[in-house]
């Protein structure tokens, strides 16, 4: 990363550490043990990255003055300094399957070195070099049975550079990340989010396939008479007996997925609810017989919210003993823990079991989420090369020198992927279906031509198969000519609700229907519908709120679904935050469909970073509508995965009814999450008035 880079994150980081202390202490005034391995970890990536700034400014230093300096940022007497520096590595390096890349093999006996080893940097995994490994994971992390090899994010590798052991939350986040296919394909199988399945697995097994207690068993803890019982009910699962597959990864996740949906299902409640983990997680956990005896209670009892207080103890204690799930700790494998062996203790130890599964899942998601952003920079400082890519501005915004960039993360990112040579090249974060996603292809097609991938172990920079029709349907995609169609009004209808119905803009309809007074609309009369336009079936059945171009016709809440999206809005120019409300709420009210802002202020200093990365953007700060907070970028969210091929039409209609500019309709250069509020003014005229001394750069004047 270069310094300005690096300057940019440092900054974020110091900014945010204060607000994330405060963030963890606002519920009961103190920072638990986990939520300090969060701040931790931040403060290990800020000392990290003004290590890497001072290499940027000087030469590297002598050995001695390194370990000087490395033993004043150490956290811990009794824990070795972190290294400082850029260590990326791109695939393991060790024993038992390691592939040992020349360059990652110098990686890691440099790390070997800096913590005691004498290694030759010859970029040889010999036996040296193995034995390195093996005695540090020993002797320096206290490994029993050490594996030899350092993984990439590992705790081997995590350890040699910050002389720190994961933590069991930071443990089970990278064992559950290894099954993050399985779960993908559970979670678009059976309608579940894919976060709500990754924390269900933490809490259940901590990603151990074959973890057992004895009543619950595998990766979900699945009971022998659930797995039948939901076998009854998901008739594609019924090949799989219990015995043979409950410790097999993928099928216990798919019957994992498939009882959540279940219990939702009994239990009337969507992933979207705020209750779903309250009710149908604990319902995982204890039935939905017991649940709905507990709402039941809290009912009879007068709660004004039963289905939040049916887990205080006076209403579901009563309902686990009518169930009967307390016989666990009665006469099943936790009677051990029943010291007194009475009904009441095996009942009290079953509630707090009970009682304590929905937040234990709610604060893995929000520990998961917390990270988020932390987990993607510590990435990029390990040496990821696949940057972020953003818009270009729009032709004849930049200097005259600059030429258009259609190498873009907005646009479907199949473009990026090489499928004209046959291949695909695994890049940081990358699962079967993310991969088959951009290429826009199924995971069972890129399966299919990877027969002996195994995909839970996707190195970086392993080389995949690209099925042969990809690159064809890449550059030539079939497009269907859709028909004039009609539409009848009805009652409350307006010029622009219809338009939202149809998922086209406002101009788009008048343009078809020249005679019509939109002011006057009659129930029952026919318009017009342009080519393309939802059909009058499926606009009939929306009711949407009338919004027009301007901004503060939305009258709605500060709010959205998204918490990243609501942290991001308020950096926009005022007279853009409230119309960003609308256009996010708007989407998801009339189309269904979850919206996050994942860009909107940036930095000029920001923008000079991007810049300064290949292929990523030819903007440089103040010749972007980002840098003046007049612009966002936008994805849709499902099932907790980034959709990038969605139905840009309409969501491109709703945006505009706010004021947006699309990105989608630029001539040459087509940015379709990109939507920006100019106001009339052009990047030239934006940048004279706030950074003359760049637009002079610029030739703007």
């Amino acid at each position: 990363m270069t310094k300005v880079e690096l300057q940019a994150l440092l900054d974020k980081y110091n900014k945010n550490l204060d607000s994330l202390k405060t963030l963890f202490k606002s519920d009961d005034g103190k920072i638990d043990q986990e939520e300090q391995s969060v701040l931790d970890k931040i403060g290990q990536l800020i000392n990290k990255i003004q290590g890497q700034l001072s290499g940027a400014s000087s030469s590297e230093s002598s050995s001695s003055s390194e370990e000087s300096s490395e033993g004043e940022t150490a956290s811990s007497t009794n824990e070795a300094p972190s290294i400082q520096g850029n260590y990326p590595i791109k695939g393991s390096v060790g024993d038992s399957g390691g592939k040992n890349d020349p360059a990652d093999v110098v990686t890691i006996q440099q790390l070997l070195n800096k913590r005691g080893a004498n290694l030759p940097l010859n970029g040889e995994c010999d036996s040296n070099c193995k034995s390195a490994i093996y005695n540090y994971q020993k002797s320096k992390m206290g490994v029993s049975n050490p594996d030899g090899r350092v993984d990439v994010g590992g705790s081997s590798w995590f350890h040699l550079l910050t002389g720190k052991t994961l933590d069991g939350y930071e443990k089970k986040v990278l064992k559950v990340e290894e099954y993050s296919p399985h779960i993908e394909k559970a979670a678009e199988k059976y309608g579940m989010k894919v976060d709500h399945l990754k924390a269900i697995m933490a809490v259940e097994s901590g990603g151990v396939p074959d973890a057992s207690s004895g009543a619950a068993f595998g990766l979900m803890q699945i009971t022998k008479s659930t797995w039948k019982g939901i076998q009854e009910k998901n008739s594609e699962l019924s090949k799989y007996d219990f015995d043979t597959y409950w410790k097999d990864p993928e099928i216990n996740t798919l019957f994992g997925a498939a009882v959540l949906k279940s219990k939702a299902k009994s239990m009337g409640v969507s992933t979207d609810d705020p209750n779903f983990t309250t009710i149908a997680v604990t319902a995982y956990n204890a039935g939905e017989g017991t649940v709905k005896w507990a709402i039941e209670n809290a009912e009879k009892g007068g709660s004004a919210k039963p289905t939040v207080d049916f887990i205080k103890p006076e209403y579901l204690k009563p309902a686990i003993e009518r169930g009967g799930i307390y016989k666990y700790y009665l006469t099943g494998n936790g009677k051990s823990k029943n010291a007194s062996g009475s009904k009441s203790e095996a009942i009290d130890l079953k509630y707090k079991e009970v009682s304590a599964y929905g937040p234990k899942v709610d604060t893995f998601l929000e520990k998961q989420d917390t990270l988020s952003e932390t987990i993607d920079d510590i990435a990029t400082i390990q040496g990821d090369t696949t940057s972020p890519k953003e818009e270009t501005p729009p032709q004849g915004e930049t200097d005259s020198n600059t030429t258009e960039n259609t190498n873009t993360e907005n646009n479907n990112p199949a473009k990026e992927t090489p499928t004209t040579s046959g291949d695909y090249t695994v890049v940081a974060g990358d699962t079967g279906y993310k991969i088959a996603g951009k290429l826009g292809i199924s995971f069972d097609e890129l399966s299919a031509a990877n027969a002996a991938v195994v995909w839970t172990k996707l190195q970086v920079g392993q080389k995949l198969q690209v099925p042969g029709s990809q690159a064809a349907e890449t550059a030539a995609p079939k497009e269907e000519t859709p028909q004039m169609g009609s539409y009848t009004v009805v009652s409350g209808d307006t010029g622009y609700k219809i338009a939202g119905k149809l998922g086209i803009s406002f101009d788009a309809l008048s343009e078809v229907n020249a005679g019509v007074k939109w002011s006057k609309l009659q129930v029952d009369q026919k318009l017009n519908t342009p080519a393309g336009a939802g059909t009058a079936a499926d606009a009939g059945t929306k009711e949407t709120t009338e919004n027009t171009t301007v901004a503060e016709e939305y009258r709605g809440a500060n709010k959205t679904w998204d918490k990243h999206t609501n942290n991001r809005i308020p950096t926009l120019d005022a007279r853009v935050q409230k119309a960003a409300y609308g256009f996010i709420n708007t989407v998801e009210q009339e189309l269904g469909i979850k919206l996050r802002v994942t860009s909107a202020l940036r930095t000029v200093a920001e923008q000079d970073a991007l810049y300064k990365k290949d292929n990523v953007t030819k903007a440089q700060g103040g010749q972007s509508y980002h840098n003046y907070g007049l612009a966002i970028d936008v994805v849709e969210i499902k099932n907790g995965q980034v959709i990038w091929n969605c139905d840009w039409p309409k969501i491109a209609a709703v945006g505009k009814r706010f004021g947006f500019e699309w990105g989608g309709d630029w001539k040459g250069f087509v940015d379709k999450p990109h939507f920006q509020m100019p106001f009339g003014k052009s990047i030239r005229q934006l940048c004279i008035a706030k950074y003359p001394d760049r637009a002079k750069r610029f030739g703007y004047i």
